[in-house]
């Protein structure tokens, strides 16, 4: 049970469940990196298609199955790099277009940006965090202390229903540097 929960709310929604309205969430990962499998299927791509494998992929198939948030989470970016590669950006730029809410990388071994992509069509944010750093690190071999350096982030996603407007907003961001 999450400390940020009282047990009692916790016991409430736990027993109450009929109670709280149906809401689904898809998530989906990629290996931007190397370019070759997602999870939940295998894909092949090159760097020149990632747009049009993206589109057969899974986003639209979570679109298409009724997923209110997509989160996808990424394996790209150089390693060690603090600043965020012109593919990594194009690719969040592209799944900003189909829809994504939430982008969180990792690979680089390092932080990286944090940076809200809008879509030019729809105007939706995807809030994109590019690469959380080092969780646990024994990269330690020479002076570069950016490895040494993880974030932890989270987020609240709450959904609100009026008549027939359905809103689901993305909120309460959070990010916390931690000393690997």
């Amino acid at each position: 049970i999450p400390d940020e929960i009282p047990f009692t709310e916790y016991e409430k929604v736990k027993n109450n469940k009929n109670d709280y309205e149906d809401w689904y969430l898809g998530l989906v990962g990629f290996l931007g990196s190397f370019g070759a499998k997602y999870f939940g299927g295998y894909a092949r791509h090159n760097k020149n298609d990632f747009t049009e494998q993206i589109q057969r992929g899974s986003i639209k198939n979570l679109k298409k199955q009724g997923a209110e948030v997509i989160i996808a989470y990424m394996h790209w970016g150089k390693e060690y790099e603090i600043t965020i590669g012109k593919r990594e950006d194009n690719m969040a730029k592209e799944m900003t277009k189909l829809g994504v809410d939430v982008i969180i990388g990792s690979h680089p071994h390092v932080v990286q940006t944090i940076k809200n992509y809008i879509s030019k069509v729809s105007r939706k944010k995807t809030l994109c965090i590019h690469s959380l750093g080092n969780f646990v690190s024994a990269q330690m071999q020479d002076k570069n202390y950016n490895k040494m350096v993880g974030l932890m982030s989270s987020l609240t996603i709450t959904k609100t229903t009026k008549g027939d407007e359905v809103k689901v907003l993305i909120g309460d961001i959070k990010n916390e540097l931690i000393f690997t």
